[in-house]
């Protein structure tokens, strides 16, 4: 047997961050981790190495790496990516079929992952796999460039830890996996900023939040929302969006991950983002 599956526990991990690197050199969306960077995600994403597999060859080198994230009752494939010269003999296949038997054997509820539109062959490999497409997710970028605030409202600035406080009431729809409440939390305890916004007329009752890593060259969006029952939220979003562009004019803007009927996105197209990648959330209920 020239391959074989086993728990990611039972490789070298330097090796098994050298073959994710090796797997995703030359991928739609160039990655490359040190062993830090992948053991921050491990704990951002709350991925299981136990319940994680590599592949390997007959000489014992990893060639192949899938991971697999748990929140029960839900668990999420954080990557799977296989050596380019390995490619095109069922790795890939033979490794998220071990990702699905583990899900099931911790009992959870269903397998998720997204996988960049473009990325056909993968595509259709989870589909055979028995996962079906749930939603578009969106990648958006905007130029530099100052921002009018609509009148109204006032913004401020707060710990981030404050603004997720709204996070449960203020998400009508949900959030991808590595933008949900416990991955925005763990980044709140590094540099993650937040912002709330009110009425002029009531500045005391929250009407919604954002959450994000501004700079003088880039604004980082990593969470929005605003109140569903809350009239005109086009304006709210856009008034909470305008106010950090306003401080930062230099500043590109950028979301990842945002899904394409989240009432958020009237807002971000109010300040001139534009989509520039989507990804294709799907799911395998077990």
């Amino acid at each position: 047997m020239p391959y074989q599956v086993v728990p990611a526990t039972e490789v070298d991990f330097d090796a098994f961050v050298q073959a994710f690197n090796e797997a995703y050199e030359h991928y739609f969306v160039h990655i490359q981790l040190t062993p830090a960077n992948l053991l921050s995600l491990i704990k951002r994403d709350a991925i299981d190495l136990d319940a994680s597999v590599a592949s390997v060859d007959e000489e014992g080198r990893v060639v192949g790496v899938a991971m697999l994230a748990i929140r029960p009752p839900r668990s999420w494939v954080g990557g799977v990516g296989v050596v380019e010269e390995h490619r095109r003999r069922g790795i890939a296949r033979k490794m998220m079929q071990a990702l699905i038997q583990n899900a099931r054997q911790k009992g959870l509820a269903s397998v998720e992952l997204e996988v960049i539109t473009q990325n056909t062959k993968a595509y259709d490999l989870y589909e055979d796999l028995g996962f079906m497409t749930q939603r578009r997710l969106l990648i958006l970028q905007r130029p530099a460039g100052d921002a009018v605030i609509p009148s109204g409202f006032v913004a401020r600035e707060c710990p981030a830890l404050e603004a997720l406080e709204y996070f449960e009431r203020f998400h009508d729809t949900p959030n991808a996996w590595q933008r949900n409440l416990p991955a925005l939390q763990s980044f709140a305890f590094g540099h993650l900023e937040g912002w709330t916004i009110a009425r002029e007329s009531n500045p005391t009752q929250v009407v919604g939040y954002a959450v994000g890593w501004p700079n003088d060259e880039h604004i980082q969006w990593m969470d929005i929302a605003i109140d569903p029952h809350a009239s005109q939220r086009t304006e709210i979003g856009t008034a909470l969006l305008a106010t950090v562009h306003h401080e930062l004019p230099m500043a590109t803007g950028a979301i990842v991950n945002l899904g394409e009927h989240d009432a958020e996105i009237v807002s971000f197209e109010a300040l001139g983002y534009t989509e520039t990648m989507a990804q294709f959330e799907m799911r395998l209920d077990l």
